[in-house]
């Protein structure tokens, strides 16, 4: 017969032996041994008990010594858990960064701060630096065990692969010799940075599969094939088919697709498309029928036409037009542009053969596949997915913070995305628990974040006060199968 205490240590739930009562050699001396047992727990735990006497209004001496965060732990903490993600003693500080990470996301030195005051965390800002150059060599481990959860947990979301890339900016003006950091198109408009390409493979719910860093300079183009290989590798022999924007078109990568069998969905820019082709769209009838579909190097092109993207198409033309207009009359410098001509005595002035062209094309949207079984609705309706990856970018973005990144060791920056990608994994899981009730993703977050337990005591002992759980916060935990 033993009293024990049941505690997180580092995040980790763990028993502490109190007092050692006794051995009982039958149910009698059993019975005993529980009745000592009783009365000692009850003297212990009423000797760690504040006593507050209320009689005379607030007990001097109390005072409140900080929160922790008891429902963001609960909830985040068990989804991180649910991934089944394993790195041995590194393991609980990979939790906590990632709670951290979604509920207060911030510089590596902020987050040492609010774990130490919020999840009752001792790390060091020195340890946690450490402890990602090990997440770096454990890097594999962990995102396979993400890649087998969602593949497992969601597998009638895994017949599309969305891609896309984005990049991630640094806060110095120095760029890598033998590193990652180079200066290039910034989709972040912040070209005068040095910055790195992130191209990201998620499935249909934009939960991350795969994910890869590229220097800033990389054309974006070419880095599709590299995760998308990759993932098919892992997935088997699964159909799948590749859902990606007009970036990711190129003879070369279409080859690469049909060389691995694996079926594409790829915007087409049809301006850029050869002269008989557009002419054909061109001659097609749209107001009678909005879909028109031919073939185009043996694999199927199909435009379609929607009257409110013709309107949107020509409102930015105008706006472009009257810019380039007003340049042109100040005689500002002018950079090449589609609606521009440039004359050989040095005069620019605007091509109204090209604007005309360009008003031909308003409303329409081409896509290329080489699916010939899959039914026109079918694909754009899958394409239409696509914003799925580009909201799991703004989710990283914005929600996490991903950017701009203060870390300068190739490692250091491999291990902060995967941090990220893992917090952005957990935002996605709990987002498809939490949409059969009705709440965001955002608004679960702001309703965890408010569940803390508050820490109040004086001099000599502090106590932890419990939340009341309101009826949004019970209704998570029981979204998530929570005792």
């Amino acid at each position: 017969m033993r009293i024990v205490k049941r505690e997180r240590v580092n995040g980790r739930p763990t028993t502490k032996l109190v007092k050692h009562i006794g051995t009982a050699r039958n149910e009698e001396e059993l019975e005993i041994l529980k009745m000592i047992a009783e009365t000692d727990r009850s003297r212990i735990e009423e000797a760690s008990q504040l006593r507050f006497d209320f009689s005379n209004g607030v007990p001097r001496g109390l005072f409140t010594i900080g929160v922790h965060h008891y429902g963001s732990e609960l909830v985040l903490g068990a989804i991180f858990d649910s991934l089944g993600i394993s790195i041995g003693r590194l393991t609980p500080l990979l939790r906590l960064l990632t709670i951290a990470r979604i509920i207060h996301p911030g510089s590596k030195r902020n987050t040492a701060t609010w774990i130490k005051d919020s999840l009752g965390s001792g790390y060091s800002l020195d340890q946690i630096y450490r402890f990602l150059d090990a997440v770096y060599k454990n890097r594999s481990k962990i995102v396979s065990s993400m890649k087998e959860f969602v593949t497992t947990s969601y597998p009638s979301f895994m017949s599309y692969l969305l891609y896309d890339v984005t990049t991630i900016y640094f806060e110095t003006d120095r760029e890598d010799d033998d590193g990652i950091r180079k200066r290039g198109y910034s989709k972040d408009h912040h070209s005068d940075l040095p910055q790195v390409v992130l191209g990201l493979c998620v499935n249909e719910l934009g939960m991350p599969l795969s994910f890869r860093l590229y220097p800033g300079h990389t054309y974006e183009g070419a880095t599709l094939t590299d995760s998308v290989v990759e993932i098919r590798d892992q997935l088997g022999n699964r159909p799948v088919t590749v859902v990606a924007d007009a970036g990711m078109l190129s003879a070369k990568n279409i080859a690469l697709l049909k060389e691995q069998n694996l079926s594409f969905v790829i915007s087409a820019r049809i301006k850029n498309l050869d002269q008989s082709t557009t002419s054909e769209i061109l001659s097609h009838d749209f107001t009678g029928s909005a879909l028109f579909e031919t073939r185009y190097n043996k694999d199927r092109l199909i435009v379609t036409y929607s009257e409110n993207r013709a309107r949107a198409d020509r409102r930015r033309r105008e706006r472009s037009v009257a810019r380039l207009r007003r340049l042109i009359a100040e005689n500002k410098a002018l950079r090449r542009h589609p609606f521009l001509e440039f004359r050989l005595d040095g005069k620019v002035q605007l091509d109204d053969r090209a604007i005309e062209r360009a008003s031909k094309f308003d409303g329409l949207k081409g896509y290329l596949t080489n699916n010939l079984e899959m039914s026109p609705d079918d694909f754009i309706f899958h394409y239409s997915q696509l914003p799925m990856v580009e909201q799991s970018f703004r989710m990283t973005k914005s929600d996490l913070k991903i950017r701009p990144s203060f870390h300068f060791r190739t490692r250091r920056i491999e291990s902060h995305v995967l941090l990220c990608m893992i917090s952005l994994c957990v935002m996605r899981i709990l987002e498809q628990k939490l949409k059969p009730y009705g709440y965001t993703y955002r608004a679960a977050i702001e309703i965890i974040d408010k569940t803390n337990s508050a820490i109040i005591g004086n001099t000599r002992k502090t106590h932890l006060i419990p939340p009341i759980y309101n009826e949004d916060f019970k209704a998570i935990t029981k979204a998530l199968d929570l005792n």
